[in-house]
């Protein structure tokens, strides 16, 4: 907090190793996966830009829960981010459920990214097929990071 670095930097400096993490988790999950038989209809490429943007977004969101609760508080942020991936759809089919789920969901970008994913890897989607689930994705992206750029900030300031 004494350096000269703003907080850009210091959101970045956090979001790179984290960005590492994420490409030898999702590296490994894939080979684990061919070795298990799956196949992958689609480009490799796009499910990793699917990926790593929800890994960026993941760590903003991180941050921008760390730098506005407390400790205590922290830990049920968790909880906020399960609701979050149970309205995605990870564990059931937001379609065929309806009403406010899938309401709720189309508004998230995890359902998104879920829905981008299934559509490259099991039906070899381009990305003119899934361009605006990745909207969906980037806009997010690009709005938590912001946020964790100011509450940051705000953190610095206090």
């Amino acid at each position: 907090m004494t350096t000269p670095l703003g907080p850009g930097d210091f959101v970045s400096g956090y979001t790179l190793p984290y960005i590492l993490v994420a490409i030898v988790q999702g590296t490994l999950l894939l080979v684990v996966g061919a070795m298990l038989g799956l196949e992958i209809d689609g480009s490799v490429a796009l499910v990793a830009l699917i990926l790593l943007m929800m890994a960026v977004f993941y760590v903003s969101l991180g941050m921008v829960l760390g730098a506005l609760l407390n400790v205590a508080q922290v830990a049920g942020a968790y909880a906020v981010v399960l609701l979050l991936t149970i309205f995605g759809g990870a564990w059931f089919d937001l379609e065929e459920i309806g009403g406010v789920f899938l309401t709720v969901g189309d508004g998230l970008p995890f359902k998104h990214a879920l829905d981008a994913t299934r559509a490259v890897m099991a039906d070899g989607a381009g990305l003119g097929d899934v361009a605006g689930d990745v909207y969906w994705i980037a806009g997010y992206t690009i709005a938590v990071s912001g946020l964790a750029i100011l509450a940051f900030k705000r953190r610095m300031l206090e």
